[in-house]
């Protein structure tokens, strides 16, 4: 499954970013079936701990791998609720950088309020 997702970012998310398509989430979802979020909700931006878990270095720069794809909940064999492949769009070199593969990163709903 990591590796149809990673197929899908080489082939057709780098691809929607290089040729500016809106509403990319979307549009993902319907080229290639696979769910994605651009960032993640308003309270999880207000605990800085967990954007901390979402910021990484490329070239030197500070990069956000806020934005995930999901992956089906049918498909996960780790036990966890859920995996997410977290990455960043680099407009200077044009490339999608992988940030995080793995369990869901914490955040707002994590800590039990909802």
């Amino acid at each position: 499954m990591l590796w149809s997702c990673l197929y899908q970012v080489a082939k057709v998310l780098v691809n929607m970013y290089r040729d500016g398509i809106q509403n990319i989430d979307k549009a993902f979802k319907e080229r290639t079936g696979w769910d994605l979020a651009v960032t993640e909700g308003p309270e999880t931006h207000k605990v800085a701990d967990y954007m901390n878990l979402r910021r990484d270095n490329f070239e030197g720069r500070e990069i956000s791998v806020e934005p995930h794809i999901k992956f089906p909940k049918s498909v996960q064999k780790t036990g966890a609720q859920y995996q997410r492949l977290y990455y960043a769009y680099d407009p200077q070199s044009r490339k999608v950088i992988i940030g995080y593969v793995g369990d869901h990163l914490d955040n707002y709903l994590t800590l039990g309020f909802h």
